[in-house]
Parts: C-alpha cells; structure tokens; sequence
C-alpha cells in the first residue's frame, strides 16, 4: 500500500520566506523614503528599522495562519498516482 507524503511549512522554511520577501520590500522602502528625504542615511535606517520589524511580523502572520483550519480543503490521493511520492 502506498502512502501520500503531505510537505508542512516549517518554521524555519517560514522564517526564510519572510527574509526573502523582506529583501526586495525593503530595497523598495529604502528607494521611496530616500525620494521623500532626499538623503540616503536616513533612508538606510528607516530601510533596516523595517526589515528586521516586518520579519518578525511576517514570521508570527505565517505561524498564527499554519494554525487555523479556515480554507484549508481536504483531498483524496489515489494509490497508484504518480504525482505520490513514497517515503
């Protein structure tokens, strides 16, 4: 018999995500304060304030939303799919 290997999120793959995201967020947030200010040292701090803040944010978003069951959908997997992965 066949069984379905089902992959979860953890928390480390979750904290990578956020860190990832946060790079190109960040690169973004640098550019549009450095446009509002003029002045790159400023824009580098607001830029390093936000992305160590929004990383931890993203990471307990990510934690709180593995927890809840809302829209999660159950689905059956045939034996002999080949999509199936046997461990």
């Amino acid at each position: 018999m066949k069984s379905a290997v089902i992959y979860i999120d953890s928390h480390w793959r979750s904290l990578i995500k956020g860190f990832s995201w946060r790079i190109s967020g960040t690169l973004v947030s640098i550019l549009v304060s450095y446009l509002f200010t003029g002045k790159w040292d400023i824009a580098l701090k607001i830029g390093a304030l936000e992305f160590v803040s929004k990383i931890f944010l993203f990471y307990g978003h990510e934690r709180i939303w593995h927890c809840l069951p809302w829209g999660l959908k159950q689905k059956s997997i045939a034996k002999n799919n080949p999509k199936v992965s046997n461990g």
